[in-house]
């Protein structure tokens, strides 16, 4: 990542549209709406009221408004998001606060951005999960209940191995991320209706 060429410093308040080029960090309090393709670096010190369009997204401050990373965005702790977030590439520190919908959409290429709209909802890695204990088979998105604690959750990633993340919807972990076995994992539909 480059070096901040432009920053927002800690006690100044700015109200507006920016737009720019190149990385910008905030350490102070912004209002109103941010556009950019490159990086966008929210500070710790920083309390954002805007609604995001970046290239990468990088934040340990405070968001109200919704955002759109084209490329990725990164939440570390002690960050405050509240708004929804769409991306091709969403990581959450454990202890980021997070109140809003995540949508995880394919990375567009330059190309594509021309040619055609992105279709409405495309995860960026491949969704079929391993069948899991009982046969059952999960998807990027898919709406689970974590048997184990019987607290919903929305399926985050996942790997090759036994585990996948799970964004936790309801309990005292509502928020975050989690690493939870496959096996724990049951569909809210089948949950619901058993």
């Amino acid at each position: 990542m480059d070096q901040p060429r432009t920053v927002i410093g800690p006690g100044t308040d700015f109200n507006g549209k920016l737009s720019f080029e190149g990385t910008l960090r905030i350490d102070g309090t912004f209002t109103g709406e941010i556009v950019t393709n490159d990086t966008l670096i929210v500070s710790e010190t920083a309390r954002v009221n805007a609604q995001i369009t970046c290239g990468t997204l990088i934040v340990s401050g405070e968001i109200n408004g919704n955002i759109e990373a084209k490329t990725a965005a990164e939440f570390h702790k002690p960050a405050k998001i509240r708004g929804d977030v769409t991306t091709p590439s969403l990581s959450f520190e454990k202890g980021v606060f997070f109140h809003g919908q995540s949508r995880m959409v394919a990375e567009e290429s330059e190309e594509a951005q021309t040619a055609a709209p992105a279709p409405s909802w495309t995860p960026s890695r491949p969704t079929a999960m391993p069948r899991a204990a009982g046969g059952q088979s999960f998807q990027v998105g898919d709406q689970v209940v974590v048997s184990s604690s019987g607290l919903k959750a929305r399926v985050m990633s996942m790997d090759d191995g036994d585990r996948v993340k799970v964004l936790m919807g309801s309990g005292p972990s509502r928020g975050s991320v989690v690493s939870v076995a496959k096996s724990e994992l049951s569909h809210e539909a089948a949950e619901t209706t058993a």
